[in-house]
Order: C-alpha cells, then sequence, then structure tokens
C-alpha cells in the first residue's frame, strides 16, 4: 500500500484569556452545548481551571495554544 501520513500544526494566538474563553460562551463551537448543561457555579469553576492551564499561574498575558491533527492519504490498488 502506498500510504502518507503527515502530521498537521495548528497554532491559536489570543490577546487575552478573556478573549478565548468569551467566544465560547457565545455560541459558538461545541462548547456550547456542554456549557448549556451545568449549572453557573460549575461553569465558573470550569473557566478558573482553563484559566490556571492556559496562563500558567500568570494573572493576565496572551494565550497560545497549539492543535495537532494527522492526515492520512493512501491508495488501495
Amino acid at each position: 500500500y502506498n500510504v502518507d501520513v503527515k502530521d498537521l500544526i495548528i497554532s491559536l494566538e489570543f490577546s487575552s484569556f478573556d478573549d478565548l474563553w468569551i467566544p465560547l460562551m457565545k455560541n459558538q463551537g461545541p462548547v456550547i452545548a456542554y456549557v448549556a448543561t451545568v449549572s453557573e457555579q460549575h461553569l465558573d469553576l470550569l473557566k478558573a481551571s482553563v484559566r490556571r492551564k492556559v496562563l500558567g499561574g500568570c494573572a493576565h498575558g496572551p494565550v497560545s495554544l497549539k492543535g495537532r491533527a494527522s492526515t492520512v492519504c493512501g491508495i488501495v490498488p
């Protein structure tokens, strides 16, 4: 078989945590389906946890996220 596998790295840059978080809470993306099922208290805990994770202990600052996807292309004889 002739198969080609490649990794794609995608960078997302945000000027602040709110630049990342607010669109997630405004019906953008699949996160909103989950958000609709949780209490406001749970959502506040989730926000604080994500903030700690992406800012690494800093109070403020830009956020840089990287995503990875694999592509596969092949020809079956």
